[in-house]
């Protein structure tokens, strides 16, 4: 941003009129000001622009809710990605296979919007993939190929366990809230005696907790 052309003329033929009278380094002084002043105006756009690279707290949630639900987990902790990984609520930024972070479908730099409409939930290591190619639009079959996926799916018991581990219990899509962990079945024992071996059910919370989405 800088002073009009025609009002900086106009500030200049006074000067130049009054020579070095009052008037002059009035005009003088008070131009250096108003330059300074839309210089710093300047500074201050460019860093309120590079802010809104950063989706505000109401698009990220507006962004994890229009995400894919995983079936039998609770859509508050659990969600697909756009290339289908599966990634937890709470595992935001970091690097693994379950961590995910907030994507510009079309790239900030090439003029995507910093907005929910403009958002994707993405795993991190396939979000850092994409950032450094340079095609505007990149298909979800490629995102795919390029995600960062376990040997296996998990299971029920094992995303259970993880949950377990993160959040301290197991919260069900119908809002009853588990504060044991389920014992895992056993793969060896003591097969001609089950009686010796312990079974221990999930004990749910006398508290019922409605399936809200935050």
């Amino acid at each position: 941003m800088s002073l009009p052309g025609s009002l900086e003329s106009y500030f200049q033929q006074v000067v130049d009129g009054a020579g070095h009278s009052q008037v002059a380094r009035f005009m003088e002084t008070h131009i250096l000001h108003l330059n300074a002043f839309l210089a710093r105006a300047d500074t201050y756009t460019e860093k309120l622009r590079d802010q809104r690279r950063i989706f505000s707290h109401t698009d990220r949630g507006i962004c994890w809710r229009s995400a894919s639900v995983v079936p039998g987990r609770h859509p508050r902790r659990w969600r697909f990605d756009r290339a289908g990984n599966i990634v937890c609520r709470v595992l935001h930024g970091c690097e693994g296979p379950l961590c995910y972070e907030y994507d510009h479908r079309t790239p900030w730099s090439q003029g995507g919007r910093s907005d929910s409409g403009n958002c994707d939930v993405l795993q991190t290591a396939l979000n850092r993939w994409k950032s450094n190619q340079q095609a505007q639009h990149i298909s979800d079959a490629l995102l795919r190929r390029h995600s960062r996926s376990l040997s296996r799916p998990l299971s029920e018991a094992e995303l259970d366990v993880i949950e377990y581990v993160i959040y301290g219990d197991i919260l069900r899509p119908d809002g009853q809230r588990l504060t044991e962990l389920p014992v895992l079945s056993r793969t060896e024992g003591p097969k001609d005696h089950p009686e010796t071996v312990p079974r221990v059910s999930a004990k749910p919370s006398t508290t019922r907790h409605p399936c809200g989405i935050m």
